[in-house]
Order: structure tokens, then sequence, then C-alpha cells
């Protein structure tokens, strides 16, 4: 890839294009697919950045579990019938707790498993209703986008990384007021629409985007569809993931997930 490229996608990510240089870079995506791979390389990578900002998170909840599991198994279960007994209905039956080798490997597992599902979980809240199993929303990062200050970045995106979306729905609104190319506050919008009952306007914004010509068009179909999951409308929300591509480095696998429950 050409160093100005590079240049131009990370000043694309960080919304420090102008208006003109924006709408250029957006209407090259669809004829230019070395330049739209690298946008999407670039954005795994910022995917994988924020991943590795949780693992604090995880290894102190990796050794919280492991904590517990040899305070469980170095302590007698209550209300067990004595060795003996156990011994003589089942003399090849006893279990013995992990050895700390073959626990930490297990927790090695664990932990890669763990870190998938604190970014994106979709069987999260299983017999609860199918839009909420989905529900998982990656962080928006609004004030790392320019060193021009915009007010409401900082409060739109400390209410939407913290679920509070009616408050984000307004601190979003006035935001694109200011930044109105701004595709990923654009997305985060119709999320807080979505979660505070405006489906239609959520709607109206998902098929916005995935209709355009920009960077988001999949986000917006997987949004639409999840969307249209919410309102019940499961033959609709059925087509509309099975458009999105199978190999979709960001959404196939949550693709095929919805759609196993879909065709279950």
């Amino acid at each position: 890839m050409r160093e100005e490229d590079d240049v131009l996608i990370s000043r694309y990510l960080a919304g420090e294009l102008t208006n003109e240089e924006f709408q250029a870079f957006e209407d090259r995506l669809p004829r230019d697919p070395g330049l739209k791979a690298a946008l999407r390389d670039r954005r795994q990578e910022m995917t994988f950045l924020r991943s590795e900002a949780l693992r604090p998170d995880l290894d102190a909840k990796m050794a919280e579990l492991a904590a517990a599991h040899f305070a469980a198994s170095e302590s007698p279960a209550e209300n067990a019938p004595p060795e003996k007994e156990v011994a003589k209905e089942a003399p090849e039956a006893r279990i013995r707790p992990m050895r700390r080798r073959t626990w930490w490997a297990v927790a090695s597992v664990a932990a890669a498993v763990v870190l998938v599902l604190m970014l994106w979980n979709p069987f999260a809240g299983i017999g609860e209703d199918p839009y909420r199993q989905f529900a998982s929303y990656q962080p928006v990062y609004l004030t790392e986008k320019s060193s021009e200050v915009v007010s409401s970045a900082q409060a739109a995106e400390t209410a939407f990384n913290g679920g509070d979306y009616a408050a984000a729905y307004n601190e979003l609104t006035n935001y694109l007021r200011e930044r109105p190319e701004d595709n990923e506050a654009r997305l985060a919008r119709g999320i807080a629409a979505l979660e505070t009952e405006r489906t239609d306007e959520a709607m109206a914004i998902f098929r916005e985007l995935a209709e355009g010509n920009t960077s988001f068009q999949t986000d917006g179909q997987y949004y639409l569809g999840l969307a249209q999951l919410k309102t019940g409308d499961l033959a609709t929300a059925k087509a509309t993931f099975q458009a999105i591509p199978i190999d979709d480095p960001d959404y196939g696998a949550r693709r095929r997930a919805v759609l196993g429950w879909l065709e279950r």
C-alpha cells in the first residue's frame, strides 16, 4: 500500500479529513479493493488493541476464578458421605480435584474464550428474547478522532460505553450536528435509538448506512437485521442477515450465529 494511502486511512479513522477529502475517500472505496482491504485490516487492528486493553480485567477475573476453584477443591463437600462408603458404592468413580498444572492449562483456554466473549457474546442472555441474545455493542471512541474539541464527544462516548442509551442518544445527536459525516457516531446513535424504543428511527439510520457506499455498509446491514429481530419480523431479519457476506471479517461469525438461531 502506498504511504499516502496509509496516512489517508489514519486520518479517516481519526476523523481528521475535510468534508471534501472524506467524501472523496468514501467514493473511492467501492472502486479500490486494495484500499478497502487496508481499511478493513486497520479496523481489525484497532479492535485487537482495544481487546488488549481489556486484559487487566480478564487477568483479575481469571485469578478470582482460580482462587474460587482451589477453595472449593480443598474444602470437603457439605453432606458428603464418608470416604469409605463412597468407595464401596463406586470404587472407580472417585472424583479428584484438578492439579494446578491442569487447571492453568484449562484456564488459558478459558481466558481466550472469555476475552472473545468480553468483546462480543452472541449467546449472552440465553432464555431471554432473541434480540437481547445478540445485542452486544462495541464501544465508541469519539474523543480520539481529532485534536479539535467537540464539546459533546466525551459525554456521548461516556454515556454510550456505560450503557446509558437515553443520555447517549441526546449527546450523539448534539455531536452529529458538528460532525454529521462521522459514521461511527451515526451507527452508535442508531443503536441508542434502538435501545430507547425509537425503533423506526433506528431502522432508518441502519438502512441508510447499509445502502450507502461507506465502510459502514455491513455494520448498517447487521444492525438493521438486529432491529428487525427486535420487532419480531423474523423472516425479514433472516433475509437481511443472509445478505451479509459469509466471510465478512467483522460480521461473518455473528451472521452465522444469528442465522443458526433463526434456523434452529
